[in-house]
């Protein structure tokens, strides 16, 4: 009688292909996470990002119509009051305590809109013909950190 040899997987055999593939699966998964966590953080900068320049193109555009502009600020606090003709007194107010911290809010006939979150800095200067609008916007990374950028724009104020 012929003793034929039966091909089996050994032991050993079995725990290096274990061993391999749980090495695959590990780094498949750390590759989906960092690709996951890095997605998230640039999709919240941008929401902020754009939230930022449209609430800066929308105070320019009213700036540009605006009459009777007042400015206050102080640490913490900036309030900009002024009327337009065809809407009425807006305020735009920015400070950096309480319920509304670090936001751009817009209040026209008693009606707060929120126009930009995460707003570190509003900053309004003027001279006899313009207002530089300067805001910062800082978002909190996951995993700590930061991130911030400026925007400024010079609006031209219209002629009375």
């Amino acid at each position: 009688m012929i003793l034929r040899q039966k091909s089996a997987l050994t032991l050993v055999e079995m725990m290096i292909s274990t061993l391999i593939f749980t090495a695959v699966v590990a780094s498949l998964y750390t590759l989906f996470s960092s690709g996951k966590f890095s997605w998230a953080t640039y999709e919240n900068r941008i929401i902020v990002q754009r939230e930022a320049r449209q609430a800066l193109a929308r105070m320019g555009k009213e700036l540009r119509e605006a009459s009777g502009i007042a400015i206050t600020q102080s640490a913490g606090n900036t309030t900009l009051n002024f009327t337009r003709e065809d809407q009425g007194a807006v305020v735009y107010q920015w400070n950096d305590t309480g319920a509304d911290a670090n936001r751009i809010l817009r209040t026209l006939d008693g009606t707060t809109t929120i126009l930009a979150n995460s707003i570190s800095l509003l900053s309004f200067a003027s001279d006899a013909t313009s207002i530089t609008i300067d805001i910062t916007a800082t978002k909190a990374l996951w995993g700590g950190g930061a991130s911030s950028f400026h925007l400024k724009q010079k609006v031209a104020l219209r002629e009375d």
